[in-house]
């Protein structure tokens, strides 16, 4: 039932949000199982949540996946998510290149389509009290060479 009602919301007319934020998650886990929207789809269900609360997911080759259609609300950081555009990289210790490589293209194409600025960027642990995505400001931005 889940299933067809993420389906249903799927092929509903596409409605435009105002769009603020770009807010940078982890998934928490290095283990080779969970790196795939798939699993994490399967967690946020369970909880009784409509869909993968976030709107892509970036596997450890840097491979992205598609999670949330971008004209649905995400459930990825209260207080955000009318306005702002999840995005969950795949790892908690052992994040790599590749993953950077492809969030820094995403960001930089969701900026464009937005009209956003490098100040609408944010990690989750910035807006919420959360350890995610584990790293200071300073070293997401040394990896994704955003400046």
């Amino acid at each position: 039932m889940r299933f067809m009602c993420w389906l249903k919301n799927l092929f509903k007319k596409e409605r435009k949000r105002n769009i603020e934020r770009i807010i940078i998650h982890y998934s928490a886990s290095d283990r080779p199982e969970h790196d795939d929207i798939s699993v994490i789809r399967r967690w946020h269900l369970d909880k009784g949540w409509r869909d993968v609360g976030y709107h892509y997911f970036i596997k450890k080759d840097g491979a992205l996946q598609v999670g949330r259609p971008e004209h649905m609300i995400g459930a990825h950081c209260k207080g955000s998510n009318r306005t702002s555009i999840g995005i969950c990289l795949s790892g908690k210790n052992d994040l790599r290149n590749a993953q950077f490589k492809t969030v820094a293209n995403l960001i930089d194409k969701l900026k464009k389509k937005y009209g956003l600025k490098n100040n609408n960027v944010f990690l989750h642990k910035e807006l919420r009290n959360t350890r995610c995505p584990g790293m200071t400001k300073q070293e997401f931005i040394e990896r994704i060479d955003l400046q």
